[in-house]
C-alpha cells in the first residue's frame, strides 16, 4: 500500500486558537506535522481562509504560532467541525 502522507503526524492533545480576519476561534488540536495541523472547532471554517494557528506543543513546552490556510473542514456532529490547516512556507 502506498504511503499517503509525506510528513509524519504527531498526536497533539492541546487547546489553541485560530485567528481569522474577522474573528478568533478556540480549537482543540488533534495532530500536528511539519506541514499542518488537524483539530476540532465549534464553528465552521471556510476552505482557503487564511489563518494564524496558535497552539501549545507539550513536548517542546512551547506555544507555536503558524500562518496557514484551511484546506478542509467537515461537519462531524451537532456543533463540532473537524478541520485541516496547511502551514504557509515562504
Amino acid at each position: 500500500m502506498p504511503k499517503r502522507r509525506s510528513y509524519t503526524r504527531f498526536k497533539l492533545e492541546s487547546e489553541g486558537r485560530l485567528l481569522l480576519e474577522d474573528r478568533r476561534i478556540t480549537i482543540s488540536c488533534w495532530d500536528v506535522s511539519g506541514r499542518g495541523l488537524g483539530g476540532v472547532s465549534h464553528e465552521p471554517l471556510d476552505v482557503n481562509s487564511k489563518v494564524k494557528a496558535e497552539f501549545f506543543v507539550p513536548w517542546l513546552k512551547e506555544e507555536l504560532s503558524k500562518d496557514g490556510k484551511v484546506v478542509w473542514c467537515n461537519h462531524i456532529s451537532r456543533d463540532y467541525y473537524r478541520f485541516g490547516i496547511e502551514f504557509a512556507y515562504l
